[in-house]
């Protein structure tokens, strides 16, 4: 091999690294945000929750996933989609249901260095029939762990405690576009869940 044909393969594949540098270094949600992208996240729930007494009773595990779209055109306000599957079952084994949210509406949203805080409403599927307009605040923290507290003055029935869970991957590039963010992400992207269901 010439020379030439050494410093053109070299050169070739410095510019292959750092173009997968540059490709997998990653943007975290508040700097998505803060760019005007849309903010795209999953992960799973996995949570001890109290029953009447205060007293762990419960295990909460699924999935969930997030798209916060920031305000475009005229808009004033951002928008974002929630939702999560998940089991609860008492820690004896016993008593096993499962429970989904969604249909969130986003009417405040907050962020520090640390924390960002969704405020909002979601239908929660309860045995004898969905709650609607259910007060939740979820709170994503660090990039690694989300809380998903509900009113319990309107649903008492996962305790006193947030539903903690990991955040898996956040910042997730599912749309070409930020404009259709929501339906694109909300339509077409599933999360396998316990017992053979998804997340869509």
């Amino acid at each position: 091999m010439t020379n030439s044909a050494i410093i053109s393969l070299s050169l070739t594949t410095a510019t292959i690294l750092v173009a997968a540098m540059a490709f997998s270094s990653p943007v975290t949600s508040d700097q998505a945000y803060a760019q005007g992208q849309a903010v795209r996240a999953v992960g799973s729930i996995a949570s001890i929750q109290n029953d009447n007494n205060g007293n762990a009773a419960w295990l909460t595990s699924g999935n969930w996933k997030l798209v916060v779209q920031p305000a475009q055109g005229n808009a004033t306000n951002a928008t974002a989609l929630f939702k999560a599957t998940f089991i609860m079952v008492m820690l004896d084994g016993t008593s096993k249901q499962m429970h989904k949210m969604s249909d969130f509406m986003l009417t405040r949203m907050s962020s520090d260095n640390s924390t960002m805080t969704l405020t909002g409403t979601a239908t929660i599927t309860l045995k004898d029939a969905p709650k609607q307009n259910v007060p939740v605040t979820i709170k994503l923290m660090n990039h690694n762990v989300i809380s998903i507290a509900f009113d319990t003055s309107a649903v008492n029935h996962f305790g006193n405690t947030p539903n903690y869970g990991a955040i898996l991957r956040e910042n997730l590039q599912v749309s070409p576009s930020p404009i259709g963010a929501l339906a694109a992400y909300g339509n077409t992207h599933c999360i396998p869940n316990l017992g053979g269901t998804a997340i869509c």
